[in-house]
C-alpha cells in the first residue's frame, strides 16, 4: 500500500499531495509526479496492458471536473492511460493532477506515472479520440451484422492478416459478395 501525505486539502502547500477526506480524492503537484515517476521502475506497455483488464470501472466522481484546489481555474480533463476505465484532471496552469478515490493507487501500481504529462498533450488527445470513433464504428458494425457473423468476420480477418495470398482472399470475398449482391437484385426483379 502506498502512503501518501493525508495534508487536508485546505491547509497544505501548492508543493505537497493534498487529501480531501470528503471524497477521499488525492491532489498530486506536478513536482512531486516527476519525483515519484523518477524512482518508480517502469513498467513496458505490455506488461501494463495485459494488467490493465480486470481494473473497475471508475466511480461516479469520475464524471465530474472539478476546479484547482489552489484557485488557478477549472482542471482539464484526460482519459487515463490504457483506457483503464476512468479519467484524470490536470490544472493547466501548475500541471497538479487530481485523483479521484482509488485513481492514484491504480496509477501507481501499474507505473504508469511517467506517462501522465502525455495524457493532456494535444497529439495524444487526437489519437485518444480516434481510437474511440474507431471503437464506436466497431461496435456498430457488430450490431449490424450480429455476433455469431461479426465474430466469424473476424476469425477470418486474424486468419488472412499475414496469410502470403491475402490480397488474393479479400479480392475473391469482394467479388462474391458483389455477385451475390447482383444475384439477389436480379430475383428481387
Amino acid at each position: 500500500m502506498l502512503n501518501l501525505h493525508t495534508q487536508d486539502a485546505t491547509a497544505s502547500t501548492e508543493a505537497e499531495p493534498a487529501y480531501c477526506s470528503n471524497c477521499k480524492g488525492v491532489w498530486m503537484p506536478a513536482g512531486e509526479i516527476d519525483f515519484m515517476a523518477a524512482s518508480t521502475p517502469y513498467n513496458s506497455l505490455s506488461e501494463v496492458s495485459n494488467d490493465i483488464e480486470d481494473l473497475p470501472p471508475g466511480d461516479v466522481h469520475d464524471a465530474l471536473v472539478g476546479v484547482c484546489p489552489y484557485s488557478h481555474g477549472i482542471l482539464t480533463r484526460a482519459a487515463a492511460p490504457f483506457d483503464v476505465g476512468f479519467h484524470l484532471e490536470q490544472c493547466p496552469t501548475c500541471q497538479g493532477v487530481w485523483f479521484d478515490q482509488g485513481e492514484f493507487e491504480v496509477v501507481y501500481s501499474f507505473k504508469m506515472l511517467r506517462l501522465l504529462s502525455s495524457l493532456w498533450d494535444p497529439v495524444h488527445q487526437a489519437q485518444h479520440d480516434q481510437s474511440e470513433d474507431q471503437s464506436d464504428a466497431l461496435e456498430q458494425v457488430r450490431e449490424r451484422l450480429g455476433d455469431e457473423l461479426f465474430n466469424r468476420i473476424t476469425q477470418l480477418a486474424d486468419d488472412l492478416r499475414n496469410h502470403p495470398f491475402s490480397a488474393d482472399a479479400m479480392a475473391y470475398l469482394k467479388e462474391r459478395v458483389t455477385l451475390v449482391s447482383l444475384v439477389s437484385n436480379e430475383d428481387n426483379s
